[in-house]
């Protein structure tokens, strides 16, 4: 059906989650706009093919597709063109839109895009504390109640001395961000591997 002479069969075909990926790749050439843009925003189309799509020039009707498309990695979505404001909108609320991109979307002219930026998970908290003073109160509110979250789940990888510290902080509504609460609490973040190294040589010394 990938080749039907009928672009109404083939655009059928290019919604269909169940299509298969190579057919998918078929249908992304097709001369038919439309038939290329359900395969943009089908959820099964491969990685390559969305990234093909997004790298060629294109209107501004496939960009949105693609931004819409919740399978589009954040390498797709920073280099799709956003003077339109559909694709703004849809990549202020795609779960993976990387944080500098939704730090730049947080100063759209736009409310709606601006408040799903301040409830977006992936939202620094700089620019989250700097929606707070949003003049929408929509965007203020939801910034707000992001930025705390955010906080507080840093707070819950401390030590429990420093978490103790840092949950008295927050509750007092601490205006820090994550640098400068772990500077307040003395908190010196680590990886895991440096943790390991630091446990084996204490129980070496301990040995000796």
């Amino acid at each position: 059906m990938a080749v039907s002479p009928s672009p109404i069969i083939r655009a059928r075909v290019a919604e269909r989650v169940t299509t298969p990926a190579a057919v998918l790749a078929v249908l992304a050439e097709d001369d038919v706009a439309l038939i290329r843009r359900r395969v943009a925003r089908n959820p099964s189309t491969p990685q390559h093919v969305l990234n093909t799509l997004a790298a060629a020039p294109c209107h501004w009707l496939m960009a949105a597709d693609l931004a819409r498309n919740p399978s589009a990695s954040a390498g797709i979505l920073t280099q799709l063109d956003r003077s339109a404001y559909v694709v703004r909108s849809g990549l202020s609320s795609h779960v993976n839109t990387p944080a500098a991109l939704l730090a730049e979307l947080a100063g759209d002219t736009s409310a709606e895009i601006r408040a799903h930026v301040a409830e977006h998970p992936n939202t620094p908290v700089r620019t989250l504390t700097g929606l707070c003073v949003d003049r929408d109160e929509a965007v203020s509110s939801r910034a707000q109640h992001n930025r705390v979250r955010m906080l507080h789940m840093r707070a819950q990888t401390y030590p429990p001395q420093q978490k103790t510290h840092a949950q008295l902080l927050l509750d007092n509504d601490f205006p820090g961000w994550p640098d400068d609460l772990d500077r307040v609490v003395g908190y010196q973040p680590v990886t895991l591997a440096a943790r390991h190294v630091h446990t084996a040589r204490s129980r070496l010394r301990t040995r000796a």
